[in-house]
């Protein structure tokens, strides 16, 4: 029997950290341009300068491989290699994210539920493409995953959430949502008329101005009971 709703799950600190991957490999690089052209450069700004970037990154529409570029160029003055090593740069990403990403503790789980109780699913993400993709499949994850540099729209954009429900071909109504930022997941899913649950791992407040969840967790564990027991009752 077809369940009453189906699934959209976030990936970063939702179902997955990545241990600040891009941070480490972007100033790992950066370390090795400088040497190479002899150039003196202040870590802590440049630590500041991509920790800014990266902390905005996933919502905005800024171009990672030219703001890498502009990095590089910043910090080590090395001209021409700067823009090469920003084209590298996301190879260099994808190949180091196994030593990198790991599961929310209950992911793997919540997501073999899924499965076991034939509950449609996928993941929504702001991000890059093969990025979110490799963290996904890094913990297992084999349904669609749909990254907004490849759908053209990020959330909280309803754009973003219409390709859940184009989809799955059910209307906004039986999807939820499970994210960790207030207005890119729950505001953005919410205000097409989904079913939104907060991720709330570290026990914040809720910002206001924000429409509030339908539901609040606090741990993967959590999810996976609401979902086992919402399931049953379908």
């Amino acid at each position: 029997m077809p369940h009453d709703f189906v699934v959209s799950l976030d990936l970063d600190d939702t179902l997955i950290i990545d241990n600040r991957l891009e941070r480490t490999v972007a100033l790992a690089r950066l370390e090795t341009l400088a040497s190479e052209y002899d150039a003196r450069y202040d870590r802590a700004a440049a630590e500041f300068v991509i920790d800014e970037f990266l902390s905005r990154e996933r919502d905005s529409d800024r171009d990672t491989d030219t703001f890498i570029g502009w990095f590089y160029e910043r910090f080590a003055r090395a001209g021409r290699a700067a823009v090469n090593a920003a084209k590298e740069y996301r190879d260099a990403v994808v190949a180091a994210a196994a030593a990198h990403v790991v599961a929310i503790p209950g992911a793997r789980e919540t997501l073999a539920e899924l499965d076991r109780l034939t509950i449609p699913h996928a993941i929504l993400t702001n991000g890059w493409t093969p990025l979110q993709e490799e963290k996904a499949r890094l913990i297992g994850f084999r349904g669609p995953v749909f990254v907004s540099e490849r759908i053209g729209a990020r959330k909280p954009a309803p754009e973003a959430f219409a390709a859940l429900r184009e989809h799955f071909g059910v209307p906004f109504g039986r999807i939820w949502h499970v994210g960790d930022n207030p207005r890119a997941d729950c505001g953005g899913a919410k205000s097409v008329g989904m079913t939104t649950v907060w991720f709330d791992r570290y026990a914040e407040p809720y910002p206001a101005g924000i429409q509030a969840p339908d539901y609040v967790i606090h741990s993967q564990w959590e999810l996976l009971a609401l979902l086992t027991h919402s399931a049953i009752d379908t």
